[in-house]
């Protein structure tokens, strides 16, 4: 069955959607290849997305096209956006050039973000033993939760986040410190600055279990902490490619906190549906916050943390340590999503963003409890569902529905794979 699933998902892409939740639920041992499926039909949407007005996707999509006229020495000194030391991101475009289609850049971006969401989840629906109707409830969250949209556009940070969270969750919960694990962790930080915060929030991570109240105060207080930041690093002066980084991390949170003269700043400021879309995704962060705290204060066992005293399953098959410890980490990206709030620009549905797709393991638990009153608390993260669906549906409607809607089913990646190969040797 595995294998005809598979098939139908590469030759018909869209067909992955229902191919891979039908394979979740009938034939869990091959998750991995379902992941593929489903996170191959949101890249196919992504590839034959063509917008109308003038989103960012129309500059990455100029990028590519220039970058591609020069060689690969030259392309890496090339920036965007006025960031330089973009050298995985420069690569990625040069390649996708040379190839000579650059919807592949979208494509590609959108694949690795809801393949590592996807992939999350299955892996810890596995070990808590979570029946498949719940994994199936929380991969429609992530579809439905997510904008498509922002993912689309966006190219660089979420995809960004995304690789380091993996990278996170292979080091800190299946304790996989390898060679793929260091490249994800190095590599998004050439791909979008920003993705050294997330490194910085896995050193910290450890330490949060008992202050989760005092983080909350120093959310309040992001401003303040950012301000202080600012006025420290204009001040030092180094080719460190690391202290250029975070300087870079810094700057750039200063100006998302106080830019409110930007052509930018003032449409999303003044835009209706920009306002309930920061509503619904800083809400969300909330409960999240607010179900994972729940879950830490319950009494310690003997043999684990609060966390284990929830499960229903013998606690001697569980990685306690794992499990508080990514529960932590989602805490900390929710209070991140959380501290975007007082900004002008809507950078808090990046943060928002990551905390869908690695905030899958409260969920789990609280749904699998014996109690109702438990279980129901999960089904909280559903509230702002239904907004953020409609937003997504509005934004990614503007653009060529009729090459949205159908070219999805003619875009297999063996007809895009001999596409390039003509180009390229052709």
């Amino acid at each position: 069955m595995f294998i005809s699933l598979l098939i139908f998902s590469i030759l018909i892409p869209p067909l992955g959607l229902f191919c891979g939740l039908f394979g979740l639920v009938m034939d869990r041992k091959h998750w991995k290849g379902y992941v593929f499926c489903l996170a191959l039909t949101m890249a196919s949407i992504a590839y034959c997305y063509y917008p109308k007005g003038d989103p960012d996707i129309i500059r990455y999509i100029a990028h590519v096209k220039q970058i591609g006229r020069y060689s690969l020495p030259r392309a890496m000194t090339i920036g965007i956006h006025g960031e330089a030391n973009l050298y995985t991101f420069t690569f990625v475009c040069w390649v996708i050039a040379k190839l000579g289609d650059p919807q592949l850049l979208p494509a590609l971006s959108v694949f690795c973000v809801y393949y590592v969401a996807f992939y999350i989840t299955c892996k810890l629906a596995e070990d808590t033993h979570a029946r498949s109707r719940n994994l199936i409830f929380y991969l429609l969250f992530i579809i439905c939760s997510l904008n498509l949209y922002e993912m689309i556009n966006n190219v660089r940070n979420v995809c960004a986040f995304a690789l380091v969270s993996f990278a996170v969750f292979r080091e800190m919960y299946m304790k996989k410190r390898d060679i793929l694990t260091l490249v994800l962790y190095v590599f998004p930080l050439f791909l979008h600055t920003s993705a050294i915060l997330l490194v910085l929030i896995r050193l910290i991570v450890k330490y949060t279990g008992k202050i989760k109240l005092v983080l909350f105060l120093l959310v309040s207080n992001v401003m303040l902490l950012i301000d202080l930041a600012y006025a420290i690093v204009t001040r030092i002066g180094s080719g460190n490619i690391v202290i250029s980084l975070i300087r870079n991390l810094v700057v750039k949170g200063y100006i998302y906190f106080h830019n409110t003269t930007s052509d930018w700043g003032r449409v999303v400021s003044n835009s209706l549906s920009y306002k309930v879309e920061r509503v619904a995704n800083v809400a969300l962060a909330f409960i999240v916050s607010y179900l994972i705290f729940y879950i830490a204060q319950k009494k310690i066992t003997a043999k684990g943390g609060g966390l284990l005293a929830l499960l229903p399953w013998e606690s001697e098959r569980l990685h306690t340590n794992q499990f508080v410890a990514w529960n932590n980490y989602c805490f900390m990206l929710a209070l991140s999503t959380i501290a975007c709030l007082p900004m002008i620009m809507p950078e808090y549905w990046r943060f928002f963003s990551i905390t869908v797709i690695c905030s899958s393991l409260p969920f789990l638990i609280l749904t699998e409890q014996r109690k109702q009153f438990v279980r129901l608390r999960g089904f909280l993260i559903f509230a702002v569902t239904p907004l953020c669906f409609m937003l997504m549906l509005k934004f990614i409607l503007y653009s060529d529905r009729k090459a949205l809607l159908l070219g999805p089913f003619v875009s297999s990646p063996l007809l895009v794979a001999g596409k390039s190969l003509v180009h390229l040797f052709f």
